[in-house]
Formats: C-alpha cells, sequence, structure tokens
C-alpha cells in the first residue's frame, strides 16, 4: 500500500534535510504557503515509513503542525508535482 502524505511544518527546515528525506524515503516535493510555512509532499509505501519520516522531523525538532494521508493513487510511484498543486 502506497501513501500520500502532505505534513506542514511550523518553520524552514535546516538546509538539506529535503535531500536526507529524498535518499531515505524517496522524491519529495516542498512547497511555501501564504504564511511562510513548508509543505512536504510526497509518497511513503505504508505506515511504517511514515512513522520513519515523523521521526526524523520529530529528531530536527522540526514543529509538525498538520499532516494528511492518504491512500495513493493506482499507479502514482513518484512523488506530486509542485508546479501542479495548489
Amino acid at each position: 500500500m502506497t501513501l500520500t502524505y502532505r505534513i506542514r511544518i511550523g518553520a524552514p527546515l535546516p538546509e538539506g534535510v529535503t535531500t536526507e528525506i529524498e535518499r531515505r524515503f524517496g522524491p519529495v516535493g516542498t512547497l511555501t504557503n501564504q504564511n511562510r510555512r513548508p509543505v512536504l509532499r510526497g509518497l511513503v509505501t505504508d505506515q511504517s515509513a511514515l512513522r520513519g519520516l515523523l521521526a526524523l522531523l520529530w529528531d530536527l525538532n522540526a514543529e509538525v503542525i498538520g499532516l494528511h494521508v492518504r491512500d495513493a493513487p493506482p499507479g502514482r510511484s513518484r512523488a506530486p508535482d509542485d508546479a501542479h498543486q495548489p
């Protein structure tokens, strides 16, 4: 089961964090919303991988202020294209 996630972070992440997330979990899209709070978007293989991603953010003292998870549409195997996200 592949899951799509969207995680709102309270402040910008330290440099290199996105690279580390991609190394561990695969492609990730990052966006900044109108409040200048980063949003991570991507896919994880299962709930265990999502827990690992959240643990990494916890270890970095990132303030997670929102989390949205759902089953990925069939055939999705990459992070969403940021240019097409609202």
